[in-house]
């Protein structure tokens, strides 16, 4: 019998565990608009670390949420396929990654 494996379309990152919140709450938003989300657990892990992860699985979308953004009520979309990124509102999120999926 093929054992089949679950391919994520997004990796949401922590960045850090004051913000593992906010990252849980884009995950959900995320879920409800039927995009595949699988989020980051450790909060204490490095950026890069999370990016590698998300590259080694074959997760083409990682989304960030730093301070900055946070402040601003945005979040960087980085396209690892590509090796774009771009900073997008929180409202917008979805609706770009449904353009793909």
């Amino acid at each position: 019998m093929p054992i089949h494996t679950y391919h994520f379309q997004v990796l949401v990152t922590i960045f850090s565990p004051e913000l593992e919140g906010k990252s849980l709450e884009i995950s959900s938003l995320l879920r409800s608009n039927k995009i595949s989300t699988e989020t980051w657990l450790d909060p204490q892990a490095k950026l890069e670390k999370q990016l590698k992860y998300a590259d080694q699985k074959g997760i083409p979308f990682v989304v960030i949420l730093g301070p900055e953004e946070v402040e601003k009520n945005q979040v960087t979309l980085k396209d690892l396929k590509n090796k774009t990124q771009e900073t997008l509102g929180l409202d917008e999120l979805p609706k770009k990654l449904g353009q793909y999926f």
